[in-house]
């Protein structure tokens, strides 16, 4: 969504491409081959030297996105719960409560944490926060997606 080809403060400061610049932090992490596998010992309480380096990889690229600007040095905002940065949340939530609403749920076979998507809950909270009802079934009349085949 913000891999833009400019730099861009569109969440966040970012720069050119700044899916590029977070993949340039792994590769100094040595991939692992089978005949390589390393067998971590679940008792241990350190980490090895290369799951060190996958960690400083991640936070690095994470900071990309994060903190490019090293306005915060290598901190999260923990504040920032949505990543949304600069951008001012209640558009998009009026939206998803207007006429975009975006139902989701994820089940036990997902890498997400399993959540059920309640319709009456968020209904309630639509109509509490902004005096809005989503329609649910907008975007199905509006843009089809009904009777949909596979033609392919």
């Amino acid at each position: 969504m913000t891999d833009y080809p400019a730099a861009a403060n569109f969440l966040r400061p970012m720069p050119a491409y700044p899916v590029n610049v977070s993949c340039e932090f792994f590769k100094n992490v040595p991939n692992i081959n089978e005949e390589e596998k390393e067998v971590v010992d679940p008792k241990a309480t350190e980490l090895t030297a290369r799951q060190k380096l996958v960690f400083t990889a991640l936070r690095d690229a994470a900071n990309v996105y994060f903190d490019y600007d090293n306005a915060l040095g290598y901190c999260m905002n923990g504040d920032d719960t949505e990543a949304i940065g600069n951008l001012a949340a209640d558009g998009w939530e009026v939206l998803t409560c207007n006429q975009i609403p975006m139902p989701d749920s994820t089940g036990t076979k997902s890498m997400f944490i399993p959540t059920t998507f309640n319709y009456l809950d968020w209904t309630l909270k639509c109509q509490h926060d902004y005096g809005l009802t989503p329609d649910y079934h907008w975007a199905l009349r509006e843009f089809g997606g009904y009777n949909v085949t596979r033609d392919f």
